[in-house]
């Protein structure tokens, strides 16, 4: 694309130098496809957190305050600063709707199903409502048919087909991956709900498995070599060979009358 630059001189009448104004034409900028927007992080942990320091709050200048307004700004006070501590601020990205398929006409078109929609709430004419009605049948499908076009654009072009197919399945249910947090553990027959309690259980777990593993092995080719050993005892009872497994053939009235079973099984199904 081509950038086309414009100087005009902007005379201000003030004094003998003039002032420049440049028009860039046809500047491609580059769009973010996500928007920050700031909310709360609230989780079992910072509720949990929450809680916790409110049943440490004395509330002393509550309980032994007469005036009403007084009691009510220190407890909004008290209320807001643990809050606040507890739920921190975070930043977090909300990916925009994907509507390349909205084009132009459809846009005319939504607007002018907005004007029928006026006009027709305040009008007691039956052939404008049934106008209307009709209308919205036919956006409705030149819509669906819109994003079905767009759909199949999509999958064809992305190199991954599978993974497309379900962000546009989970674009169009409104479904979102769920995060499900462990609030439960059962460690050796108790139920822990600390966080620390459990990540030290992990880490415990995953530090020792190797020589659990290796002392295991250990005593198991201990107990082999004191009881002998497991390959000895099954080459010793099994000195002589098997005979060889055959199996007849299936003659053809065999299959058909099969086929005739199935078919009478899959019709009272």
């Amino acid at each position: 694309m081509s950038l086309f630059i414009k100087v005009d001189p902007f005379i201000n009448g003030l004094s003998d130098h003039d002032g420049q104004i440049i028009k860039l034409e046809n500047i491609s900028t580059q769009k973010q496809s996500h928007e920050t927007r700031t909310i709360r992080n609230f989780n079992k942990c910072s509720i949990q957190d929450f809680k916790t320091k409110l049943s440490y709050e004395i509330w002393g200048n509550i309980f032994g305050g007469n005036d009403v307004n007084s009691i009510f700004n220190n407890f909004h006070n008290t209320f807001l600063r643990i809050f606040y501590s507890s739920f921190s601020k975070k930043k977090v990205q909300v990916p925009k709707k994907d509507n390349t398929w909205l084009t132009k006409g459809i846009k005319i078109s939504i607007n002018h199903k907005r004007e029928l929609y006026l006009n027709s709430r305040n009008s007691n004419n039956p052939k404008l409502k049934e106008y209307y009605k009709s209308y919205c049948k036919l956006l409705s499908k030149v819509i669906k048919e819109a994003k079905i076009l767009h759909h199949k654009k999509q999958i064809l072009t992305s190199q991954n087909k599978t993974r497309t197919t379900w962000n546009i399945v989970r674009s169009e249910t409104g479904k979102k991956i769920g995060k499900e947090d462990i609030t439960l553990l059962n460690i050796n027959g108790m139920l822990i709900q600390n966080q620390q309690t459990t990540a030290n259980s992990f880490n415990n777990y995953f530090s020792t498995v190797a020589e659990k593993l290796m002392e295991a092995n250990h005593i198991d080719k201990m107990s082999q070599v004191q009881n002998g050993a497991t390959l000895h005892h099954i080459l010793r009872n099994c000195r002589h060979s098997y005979p060889n497994i055959k199996f007849s053939y299936t003659s053809t009235k065999e299959i058909e009358d099969y086929k005739i079973i199935k078919n009478k099984i899959c019709t009272r199904i």
